[in-house]
Protein backbone atom coordinates (compact mmCIF):
# COMPACT_ATOMS: atom_id res chain seq x y z
CA UNK A 1 0.00 0.00 0.00
CA UNK A 2 1.23 3.51 -0.98
CA UNK A 3 1.15 6.79 1.43
CA UNK A 4 -1.52 9.03 0.92
CA UNK A 5 -0.37 11.53 -1.33
CA UNK A 6 0.16 14.89 0.35
CA UNK A 7 -0.54 18.64 -0.84
CA UNK A 8 1.28 21.77 -0.10
CA UNK A 9 2.45 22.39 3.21
CA UNK A 10 0.56 25.55 4.87
CA UNK A 11 2.79 28.09 6.52
CA UNK A 12 3.73 28.07 10.10
CA UNK A 13 5.17 31.14 10.93
CA UNK A 14 5.10 34.71 9.76
CA UNK A 15 7.17 37.89 9.91
CA UNK A 16 7.23 41.51 9.07
CA UNK A 17 10.05 43.86 8.71
CA UNK A 18 10.33 47.14 7.06
CA UNK A 19 13.93 48.71 5.47
CA UNK A 20 13.57 51.89 7.57
CA UNK A 21 11.90 52.80 10.79
CA UNK A 22 12.63 56.90 10.09
CA UNK A 23 12.31 58.50 6.84
CA UNK A 24 12.19 61.92 5.51
CA UNK A 25 10.26 64.26 2.92
CA UNK A 26 9.91 61.95 -0.24
CA UNK A 27 11.09 58.41 1.27
CA UNK A 28 8.39 55.87 1.29
CA UNK A 29 9.43 52.99 3.53
CA UNK A 30 8.53 49.55 2.17
CA UNK A 31 6.82 46.57 4.80
CA UNK A 32 7.68 43.09 3.79
CA UNK A 33 6.07 39.87 5.17
CA UNK A 34 7.43 36.74 4.69
CA UNK A 35 6.07 33.22 5.15
CA UNK A 36 8.07 29.84 6.05
CA UNK A 37 6.18 27.79 3.39
CA UNK A 38 4.50 29.21 -0.16
CA UNK A 39 0.74 29.99 0.52
CA UNK A 40 0.66 29.12 -3.36
CA UNK A 41 -1.97 26.01 -3.63
CA UNK A 42 -2.96 26.15 0.10
CA UNK A 43 -5.89 28.59 -0.05
CA UNK A 44 -4.41 30.75 2.23
CA UNK A 45 -3.47 34.69 1.92
CA UNK A 46 -0.45 36.78 3.34
CA UNK A 47 -1.96 40.37 4.07
CA UNK A 48 -0.09 43.26 5.24
CA UNK A 49 -2.59 45.82 7.43
CA UNK A 50 -2.06 49.13 8.55
CA UNK A 51 -2.88 49.10 12.44
CA UNK A 52 -2.69 52.91 12.53
CA UNK A 53 -5.35 53.52 9.49
CA UNK A 54 -7.23 50.33 9.76
CA UNK A 55 -6.66 49.96 5.92
CA UNK A 56 -4.82 46.91 3.91
CA UNK A 57 -1.76 47.80 2.76
CA UNK A 58 -0.87 44.29 0.50
CA UNK A 59 -2.13 41.45 -0.18
CA UNK A 60 -0.71 37.90 -1.56
CA UNK A 61 -2.26 34.79 -2.91
CA UNK A 62 1.33 33.30 -4.03
CA UNK A 63 4.58 33.17 -2.59
CA UNK A 64 6.21 33.16 0.30
CA UNK A 65 7.01 37.16 0.33
CA UNK A 66 4.21 39.72 0.24
CA UNK A 67 5.34 43.53 0.13
CA UNK A 68 4.19 47.11 -0.39
CA UNK A 69 5.22 50.76 0.12
CA UNK A 70 3.59 52.36 3.05
CA UNK A 71 1.86 55.66 2.58
CA UNK A 72 2.01 57.65 5.73
CA UNK A 73 -0.48 59.87 6.37
CA UNK A 74 0.72 61.92 9.46
CA UNK A 75 4.16 62.85 11.02
CA UNK A 76 2.60 60.39 13.90
CA UNK A 77 4.31 56.70 14.32
CA UNK A 78 2.54 54.44 11.94
CA UNK A 79 2.17 50.33 12.76
CA UNK A 80 2.00 47.32 10.74
CA UNK A 81 1.18 43.37 11.17
CA UNK A 82 1.39 40.87 8.78
CA UNK A 83 -1.46 37.83 9.00
CA UNK A 84 -1.84 34.41 7.33
CA UNK A 85 -5.73 34.12 6.79
CA UNK A 86 -7.32 31.55 5.12
CA UNK A 87 -10.36 34.06 3.62
CA UNK A 88 -10.36 36.41 1.07
CA UNK A 89 -8.74 39.49 2.62
CA UNK A 90 -9.23 42.08 -0.06
CA UNK A 91 -10.25 44.88 1.64
CA UNK A 92 -11.59 43.19 4.90
CA UNK A 93 -10.99 45.00 8.33
CA UNK A 94 -10.82 43.17 10.73
CA UNK A 95 -8.83 40.67 9.40
CA UNK A 96 -10.79 37.52 8.68
CA UNK A 97 -9.91 34.35 10.77
CA UNK A 98 -6.35 35.16 11.04
CA UNK A 99 -4.21 31.70 11.42
CA UNK A 100 -1.19 33.18 11.76
CA UNK A 101 -0.10 37.12 13.06
CA UNK A 102 3.52 38.71 12.97
CA UNK A 103 5.47 41.00 14.86
CA UNK A 104 5.14 44.50 14.40
CA UNK A 105 6.75 47.52 12.87
CA UNK A 106 6.37 51.18 13.17
CA UNK A 107 7.71 53.99 10.87
CA UNK A 108 7.78 57.21 11.89
CA UNK A 109 8.91 60.61 9.23
CA UNK A 110 11.83 61.97 10.84
CA UNK A 111 11.17 65.51 12.45
CA UNK A 112 12.13 69.01 11.00
CA UNK A 113 14.68 71.12 12.28
CA UNK A 114 14.49 74.95 11.85
CA UNK A 115 16.58 78.15 12.53
CA UNK A 116 16.06 82.14 12.45
CA UNK A 117 19.14 83.95 11.76
CA UNK A 118 20.62 87.56 11.55
CA UNK A 119 22.54 89.53 10.30
CA UNK A 120 23.28 92.21 12.78
CA UNK A 121 23.21 91.05 17.13
CA UNK A 122 22.77 94.71 17.94
CA UNK A 123 20.54 97.46 15.87
CA UNK A 124 18.89 100.49 16.89
CA UNK A 125 16.16 102.17 15.12
CA UNK A 126 15.60 102.76 11.78
CA UNK A 127 18.29 99.97 11.07
CA UNK A 128 17.99 97.52 8.16
CA UNK A 129 18.03 93.55 9.61
CA UNK A 130 17.72 90.83 7.41
CA UNK A 131 16.17 87.32 9.16
CA UNK A 132 16.99 84.33 7.52
CA UNK A 133 14.69 81.45 8.41
CA UNK A 134 15.85 77.96 7.61
CA UNK A 135 14.03 74.39 7.36
CA UNK A 136 15.85 71.23 7.16
CA UNK A 137 14.92 67.67 6.37
CA UNK A 138 16.82 65.26 8.42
Amino acid sequence: MQGAATGPTPPTSVSLSTNRSSYTAGQHPTVAATVDQDVSGVSEYLVIYDLSMYSQVAACSTGVTCSADATLYSGEPQTFAAYVTASNPWGAWPVPAPLLVSNTVSVTRAGWTSGLTSDKTTFVAGDTVTLTATAMSP
